[in-house]
């Protein structure tokens, strides 16, 4: 008699944020956070790639409720997971105490459940060894890209044959190897497998204003600017490989049509470090696409520089034809001096009005984005930003930008800008006093502490209240020009305390 295989189960889990930065605000604060794309792209991966029967299903941080949407918790969640083989949790900086305290209630009931950490808030050697150190109740930890990983973990080979896995081995933590997942085996994915999609996906099929709240795609992996000059040293994105990856065109207008046909979704944000490779690459992405994505909008990131030396009103209209709405740009600050510290190309004012120009010549909107309190800021540096906005603001604010994200600068862990203090001996010291526990020895880092010590130590500002006044100035200024959903960014919920 042949024993009939035994089904894998999956879940995915997006755990809400931890309660010190339950009233942060990134943007679309009104609105409830989209079920997560790298839940759906996991469980069409494994459907179509694992040589085992497997089971997935999802669920987000919120929940519809009659009145709205409210966080989900973590007994919820924990119920949620109950019967599962495998269990995925997604980790970010904001929620990793939530995360860890959903591991030990997961394995509190399903001892035999494995538990792997995944995303961009764990997606570093760092965190990834403290976590397997710290935590015994989280089995392993993927860094980079998890198709390969989780696919490996489903399939149950041994560890040292899975790429991008943090493991134990005895009492040492090890890490296998990197591997790009190939974009061209890339299947096309909707969420159907998360729960309750429907009702959470309804307040974004409805215009809002001049958009809808955003689900993310992606048409590339990589950045093309790290690969260069390596990463900036606030970014945290680029973990896992700089090698850019690009999805076949046919498969991207494939994917998006997907998400229209299934959920009615017409407006996405691509998640590309950069869209705008070329403009040779733009118009292949337009050759490919047909009348039924007519309607299917997107905002993507780029640079200014790429929109202006990269085809100008020609690469502006290939935009458009493609259905891009908006031009997310990271100018992130006015002074060339705190931007080259940064290690983050500079952009100077004429520039930026050059390239909102063209697409706006092509009814092509932008996001400008600012950071308030990198190395190297000074109230020269400051006064720089505010100036060069407030021009900005009163010449294309709403009328060209369309919104604007003002953020304090967080140094997270993974960082080149983290591992410049981290090895600052006087703010390990300081950190140690001001928290009581040893920097790098902490989980759910006090970044708002880091931050401060960073201002005092490596700005030459007086200390955070110029930070928080200047961050408030610039927010203030976005406000005078643009409603006030339009107005996000990291770091702002601490501005009401000060």
């Amino acid at each position: 008699m042949v024993r009939k295989k035994k089904e894998m189960r999956v879940k995915l889990l997006f755990p809400p944020s931890d309660k010190k930065y339950a009233k942060r605000r990134p943007g679309y604060s009104r609105r409830p956070s989209p079920p997560q794309t790298a839940h759906a792209v996991l469980s069409a991966w494994l459907r179509k790639h694992s040589e085992k029967k497997v089971l997935v299903e999802a669920i987000s941080d919120q929940k519809p409720t009659d009145d709205g949407f409210e966080d989900r918790t973590l007994e919820e969640m924990k119920g949620f997971a109950l019967g599962a083989d495998i269990v995925g949790l997604t980790c970010w900086y904001h929620n990793i105490e939530n995360v860890i305290s959903l591991s030990r209630k997961i394995k509190r009931d399903n001892l035999g459940t494995k538990i792997a950490l995944g995303g961009p808030g764990i997606s570093n050697p760092m965190i990834a060894k403290l976590i397997l150190r710290k935590s015994q109740d989280v089995d392993f930890v993927i860094e980079g890209d998890g198709e390969e990983a989780l696919t490996g973990l489903v399939e149950r080979r041994t560890t040292d044959n899975i790429p991008n896995l943090w493991y134990r081995d005895g009492n040492n933590t090890r890490f296998t190897y990197h591997q790009s997942t190939d974009l061209s085996q890339m299947p096309t994915w909707d969420f159907s497998d998360t729960l309750d999609y429907e009702r959470l996906l309804e307040p974004h099929t409805r215009l809002m204003g001049n958009e809808q709240s955003m689900i993310g795609i992606f048409g590339n992996r990589g950045c093309p600017k790290a690969n260069r000059s390596k990463p900036c040293i606030f970014c945290s994105s680029n973990i896992g490989g700089t090698k850019i990856r690009i999805m076949p065109p046919e498969m991207f207008w494939k994917q998006k049509k997907r998400l229209h046909e299934v959920h009615g979704i017409m407006d996405t944000y691509c998640s590309d470090n950069v869209f705008t490779l070329s403009l040779k690459h733009i118009e292949k992405i337009a050759d490919e696409k047909d009348k039924d994505c007519d309607s299917l909008r997107m905002r993507v990131y780029s640079y200014p520089t790429d929109i202006i030396r990269k085809g100008g009103i020609a690469l502006a209209e290939k935009l458009k034809e493609i259905g891009v709405y908006n031009v997310f740009f990271g100018i992130e600050n006015f002074s060339k001096e705190v931007n080259l510290r940064a290690n983050k190309d500079t952009f100077d004012l004429a520039e930026l009005k050059k390239a909102v120009e063209i697409l706006r010549s092509v009814g092509i909107g932008t996001t400008v984005s600012l950071i308030v309190g990198l190395p190297g800021e000074s109230n020269s540096s400051l006064s720089t930003t505010e100036r060069a906005f407030e021009e900005l603001m009163s010449g294309y604010g709403n009328n060209g930008i369309q919104r604007a994200y003002i953020s304090l600068g967080m140094p997270l862990i993974g960082t080149a800008w983290y591992n410049e203090l981290f090895s600052d001996e006087g703010i390990r010291r300081a950190y140690l006093q001001a928290t009581g526990n040893p920097l790098g020895e902490e989980l759910s880092i006090r970044y708002d502490i880091l931050r401060k010590l960073s201002i005092e130590e490596h700005t030459s500002l007086s200390g955070m209240h110029e930070a928080y006044s200047a961050a408030g100035r610039l927010v203030r200024i976005a406000q005078n020009y643009l409603p006030e959903e339009n107005v996000g960014g990291y770091g702002l919920e601490e501005l009401s305390h000060h």
